[in-house]
């Protein structure tokens, strides 16, 4: 073979490729040890379960605003009839 062929991999060859520093190819990754593997969840749980978290409370906190938002009218209603009902004059008794 020629250094300016171009080089063609078939499929299985492809995947049989590995990047520097990576598993070498045919192998499955193995943990050094459980505490390992512990760790490496802990950290993955941290990058996905922190931002998610963040997420729901920022839904939770809008959904609470927009119902205190739409329920503003009511509520001014309700205190409104309150406040007109308990300021009319009192009637006469009948005689």
């Amino acid at each position: 073979m020629n250094a300016n062929e171009p080089v063609l991999l078939t499929a299985a060859q492809a995947l049989e490729l590995s990047l520097p520093g990576g598993p070498s190819p045919g192998s499955a990754p193995a943990w050094a040890t459980r505490g390992d593997a512990v760790k490496a969840a802990a950290i993955v749980a941290g990058v996905v379960g922190v931002p998610a978290l963040v997420a729901s409370m920022a839904v939770l906190t809008l959904f609470a605003m927009t119902a205190v938002v739409l329920l503003a009218p009511v509520v001014a209603a309700v205190l409104t009839w309150i406040a007109w009902k308990a300021n009319r004059a009192p009637r006469a008794p009948p005689r």
